[in-house]
């Protein structure tokens, strides 16, 4: 290496403006490095978090941290559905919460998941979904490939859809242009970070292929993989902490058994496609100890629309329905084997976990509505009035004794003042 350097040195140049430019380049570069190094960013970039499900996708927005500041400023966090559906005879296509805020009965609908089995198996349709997420956020993104690529020609067509031209041709034009009439975004894309959770043993074909819509097509400027248990780990552990280093001369604490010395959690992510079981030791998960299971919550959901199918009423053509009805209904329980054994025995109706689910007609309501069943709540109507009538008659219990008293009270005082008188 040194060899090659005094030989090069030796050399003369070709031509002087080739020196110059070489000296140029030279002190630029250093010029460069030397900014890079002295200046202090005080400001950290935006955050972008999204936990992508099967079923919908959890989002949210970290504004940028002062140093001069404590915390983040407020924070936006929602959800909407991980798909894209298209509405009957029609060509437009709904993305995340755009499928419930335009349409009211959702089995007419032709749906497209992006996800199959817990993995990103559909990249345009998560792009839509990841796109419409920024659009919400007040993201404007900024894509890498010339012309714009897939997200240009998308938000064309939206703002379109829409009814906004003007917001349509700035789209075209320049991605990061404001319209008079289009809400004004408050960050870029290539200046945040995205946060993405995903689920363990991702494969590296799909963990490339995010790469390539995050960074190419959403132009966003950091990305940072976690998985969605290890989060949930730090966040009690963390919790733990704070509940034992606030409360060490109380006695018990609600939290302590989050913080037994070990650092150590398991976690149970049971989501729509699988269920994980994670253990982890300070944040950070035991990879060869996680196990999988193909069982979530659309495998309950068919298990019920085939039960009710069978028993009541064909709904094998309502998921959406099904599943807004297991998710009304369904409580966890802490006595299940007794609980058990007392739905055998006690009659229908009158358990105290009975519930009726009431069909919606798309007219009145879109959603369906749940009440009690007619025997408990004649059951529960009585009670009320046995405790109203135990009610009144305390009170009126409580009036003779003391108008009893008040009597006494009388007697007493006149037979005070005869004595007083004698």
């Amino acid at each position: 290496m040194g060899s090659e350097t005094a030989v090069a040195t030796k050399k003369p140049p070709a031509t002087g403006d080739g020196k110059t430019a070489t000296a140029t380049a030279t002190a630029a570069s250093t010029q460069a490095k030397s900014n890079r190094v002295t200046s202090k960013d005080t400001t950290s970039p935006a955050c972008i978090v999204v936990d992508n499900g099967g079923w919908t996708v959890k989002y949210g927005l970290v504004p940028p941290i002062n140093q001069n500041n404590n915390g983040p400023g407020s924070q936006i966090m929602s959800t909407m559905y991980n798909a894209t559906a298209r509405p009957p005879h029609q060509l437009t296509v709904l993305t995340g919460d755009e499928i419930t805020k335009r349409m009211k009965n959702l089995g007419q609908l032709t749906w497209n998941n992006s996800m199959e089995r817990g993995m990103i198996c559909d990249g345009e349709t998560q792009l839509r979904v990841w796109a419409r997420t920024l659009e919400v956020l007040g993201v404007v993104p900024t894509p890498q490939i010339k012309g714009g690529g897939f997200l240009t020609l998308q938000g064309a067509s939206a703002a379109k859809r829409r009814g906004n031209a003007a917001a349509a041709a700035a789209s075209v034009v320049d991605a990061s242009s404001a319209t008079s009439n289009a809400s004004i975004p408050k960050y870029s894309s290539n200046n945040c970070t995205f946060l993405l959770l995903e689920p363990p043993h991702v494969p590296s074909v799909i963990s490339e292929g995010v790469d390539c819509i995050l960074f190419r097509e959403l132009g966003v400027g950091r990305v940072a993989r976690m998985l969605g248990p290890c989060m949930a780990a730090v966040k009690y552990l963390s919790i733990g902490k704070k509940s034992t280093d606030s409360n060490e001369n109380a006695t018990t604490t609600k939290s302590e058994w989050l913080n037994d010395d070990t650092n150590c959690c398991c976690v149970i992510d049971s989501g729509y496609s699988f269920t994980h079981v994670v253990p982890t030791h300070r944040g950070g998960a035991m990879t060869k100890a996680i196990r999988r299971l193909d069982i979530g919550g659309k495998v309950l959901t068919n298990l019920l629309k085939e039960a009710v199918t069978y028993r009541q009423w064909n709904m094998m053509d309502e998921y959406h329905i099904v599943n807004d009805a297991k998710e009304q209904l369904s409580f966890v329980s802490d006595k299940f084997d007794s609980e058990m054994k007392q739905a055998h025995v006690t009659r229908k109706g009158l358990r105290w976990f009975d519930r009726e689910y009431l069909l919606p007609d798309f007219v009145s309501s879109s959603r369906g509505t749940v009440r009690l069943p007619a025997p408990l709540q004649r059951k529960r109507e009585m009670e009320k009035m046995e405790e109203m009538k135990l009610e009144l008659e305390r009170k009126k219990k409580e009036e003779e004794e003391n108008k009893v008293s008040g009597e006494e009270d009388e007697g007493n005082d006149q037979h005070i003042d005869d004595d007083a008188a004698e």
